[in-house]
């Protein structure tokens, strides 16, 4: 009994260590290989990556996005494809703007893909004459085609009439805003749906194509999101339904991250009737990038709001040719945000010429009091008549000094 039992114990062993044998003789090739697949990725990365930077214009960035879901290593099919939609009117941005949609384009077969189908979309239905009669170029024809192709299998007199719309609307033949607006008005169900929303928010329809124009993705945007924020920007920040016609694109902004945050300041404003009377503006553009600016150098609400209320035209500054100058100036003299919000420095430099007075007199008591720190430490202290006659006396020295 015990040889058995010995035998078994070899043999399980010997069976056992062979596998353990073919277990590592495994692993080592697969290791090998994947050393091989490692290289062989990295090789298409930077080949797939370098050509679509180099030959399409892509940013890095979006070229390794694109990487993700195609690559290659030669170079044949994909000039081929470029080549082939060049030949057709494409010009190098609308390329890219296919490109980034659907990636796979690149490795299409030119001929025997890629060929037929744009021929049949020039050819089918009256939808390519119809353009090239009403002035269109043939490269938005063509790329109008690729986009969306299921409107050239429209009928000749319903394409024509969608055509008639878009350009009574006020859309350019000559812009690819037209091809867009093309494919919003084809569907009739989503359209009007969207027409009704915003007639329901207080627009009429002279406002709604109004902001159409302008900002053509509001007609894209859900119910929910149009209803929330109008209901938001009319009946709590007071607008009118016709102010929102005019800057659409606050629609599409998030209305707990962007909007209300952004809002609320200017209706502290408005509450206080600080700005109101002196300051008017049609958009929230300007004052949204005010508002931003400040943030971003550390002011808080409070701080912004008093800012603006001694120096209301401020919500109008150019944020980059007005605002950052002073802002990277005192934060390179070591006032933060906090300093510059709360004391009378900050509200005063505002309302002063960044190279006529600032400057100079910033330079006039660093001569004086020798460091940053004292001066801040100065200008902090100082009450608002004291600064003033500094300034003028200062101002007064400089000019007699020249």
């Amino acid at each position: 009994m015990p040889v058995p039992t010995c035998r078994y114990s070899l043999m399980s062993y010997t069976v056992q260590l062979g596998f353990i044998q073919n277990g590592l003789l495994f692993s080592v090739g697969s290791l090998s290989t994947s050393v091989k697949s490692v290289g062989h990725e990295q090789k298409q990365y930077s080949y797939t990556v370098s050509y679509l930077v180099n030959s399409c214009a892509f940013s890095i960035e979006s070229a390794e996005s694109i990487y993700k879901k195609v690559n290659f290593e030669s170079p044949d099919r994909p000039d081929a494809v470029v080549s082939l939609l060049t030949e057709y009117g494409f010009m190098k941005y609308h390329i890219s703007r296919l490109i980034r949609k659907a990636p796979q384009l690149l490795l299409a077969n030119p001929t025997k893909t890629l060929l037929p189908k744009i021929e049949f979309l020039r050819s089918i239905g009256a939808s390519g004459s119809i353009l090239r009669e009403v002035g269109m170029p043939q490269s938005i024809i063509s790329y109008l085609l690729v986009q969306n192709p299921y409107i050239a299998c429209m009928k000749p007199a319903k394409f024509r009439q969608l055509v008639n719309k878009v350009i009574e609307i006020g859309f350019d033949l000559l812009k690819f805003t037209f091809t867009h607006a093309l494919g919003f008005l084809s569907r009739p169900n989503v359209w009007q749906q969207r027409i009704k929303v915003y007639k329901s928010s207080g627009l009429s329809e002279d406002e709604i194509l109004l902001a159409f124009r302008k900002f053509l993705l509001c007609m894209d945007l859900s119910v929910k999101k149009i209803t929330k924020n109008m209901d938001f920007l009319v009946n709590k920040m007071g607008w009118l339904p016709a102010d929102v016609a005019r800057a659409p694109c606050v629609l599409c902004y998030s209305l707990e991250k962007r909007i209300v945050p952004r809002c609320s300041v200017v209706k502290v404003l408005l509450l206080k009737e600080s700005i109101s009377k002196k300051v008017k503006f049609e958009s929230p553009d300007k004052p949204d990038a005010v508002v931003s600016i400040l943030t971003d150098y550390g002011l808080t609400k409070y701080d912004i709001s008093r800012l603006i209320k001694r120096s209301p035209e401020l919500i109008l500054a150019n944020p980059t040719k007005t605002l950052l100058p002073k802002l990277e100036f005192l934060r390179s003299i070591g006032v933060s945000g906090s300093i510059l919000g709360q004391t009378l420095f900050g509200i005063l430099l505002f309302a002063y010429s960044f190279e006529l007075r600032i400057i100079p007199c910033y330079n006039i008591l660093k001569s004086v009091l020798v460091s940053d720190v004292k001066v801040v430490k100065s200008l902090k202290c100082i009450s608002e008549i004291d600064f003033c006659s500094l300034l003028e006396n200062m101002l007064l020295k400089l000019d007699l000094t020249l």
